[in-house]
């Protein structure tokens, strides 16, 4: 692996915004597990999401995903995975995650979305599904809603 595919991929945590968009006080504090592989939408995703004022975990497959919260560690408000990904894809990581933090939230990322089942994995209130590519305002309001759902114990499914 070449030098800038091995930096590409280190688990880094970015700082939010000082000028979030929009943010309210619900989102204070909201810490994000981004699991996706390719660098590109791992980049603009976690730059969308901090520039909201959400802290980020930005990771390059579901292993370090797993490995970026261990087991007695501060809990995320929300992990993003794309499906799929090597090592682990996001399905594994969701099996291994939700095992070791059952209240954790999901929201998986797909450029695949006609030929998945997702009908195992897609849990009200818990799991989310958002269709790649996708607009910052779109992922932006797919997070709020999961976010908020998860506050109220709603079951709604956002896709």
């Amino acid at each position: 692996m070449n030098s800038a595919a091995q930096w590409a991929c280190r688990p880094s945590t970015l700082p939010t915004a000082a000028h979030g968009d929009a943010l309210s006080a619900s989102d204070d504090g909201v810490r994000i597990l981004l699991a996706d592989d390719d660098p590109q939408v791992r980049a603009f995703t976690a730059r969308v999401l901090t520039w909201t004022g959400w802290s980020v975990t930005a990771v390059c497959n579901g292993r370090e995903a797993v490995d970026a919260w261990p087991v007695d560690g501060e809990a995320f408000n929300l992990v993003i995975l794309d499906d799929v990904m090597p090592e682990m894809n996001g399905f594994e990581a969701y099996r291994e995650l939700s095992r070791r933090h059952p209240e954790a939230l999901f929201l998986f990322v797909s450029a695949y979305a006609q030929g998945l089942n997702l009908d195992t994995f897609l849990h009200p209130g818990k799991t989310f599904f958002l269709a790649k590519p996708f607009m910052a305002s779109t992922l932006v309001a797919v997070v709020r809603t999961a976010l908020q759902a998860a506050r109220r114990d709603a079951p709604l499914l956002v896709g």
